[in-house]
């Protein structure tokens, strides 16, 4: 066990509401894919949300001063995250939102 962490714990007040704000935007996103995806292709749509989290993530870089490491192993390792934990992800799920009710 870490020092200073302690695992048993009751969840503070702060802990519970950051909780149900992950839990209202988490929703909040499939609803609004389920809603899009019924005119634009699944593909469409997770190109358009990764592109547009990504400019978000470059601006935010700009702004605090940071800079996007130059070496090629770096990008082979951002390319096989984005693919594994962002595309295939984002792809199938908005395909099964066309293809199986959530009912």
């Amino acid at each position: 066990m870490s020092a200073g962490v302690e695992i048993n714990r009751a969840m503070t007040a702060r802990e519970w509401l950051l909780l149900l704000a992950l839990s209202f935007l988490w929703g909040l996103t499939f609803f609004f894919v389920a809603i899009a995806v019924r005119e634009v292709p699944p593909i469409t749509l997770v190109v358009l949300r990764v592109s547009g989290a990504a400019i978000v993530m470059l601006i935010v870089l700009r702004v605090i001063g940071l800079r996007l490491p130059a070496e090629r192993g770096a990008w082979l390792t951002f390319a096989g995250f984005a693919l594994f934990n962002n595309v295939f992800p984002f792809a199938l799920i908005n395909w099964g939102q066309t293809h199986i009710a959530s009912g």
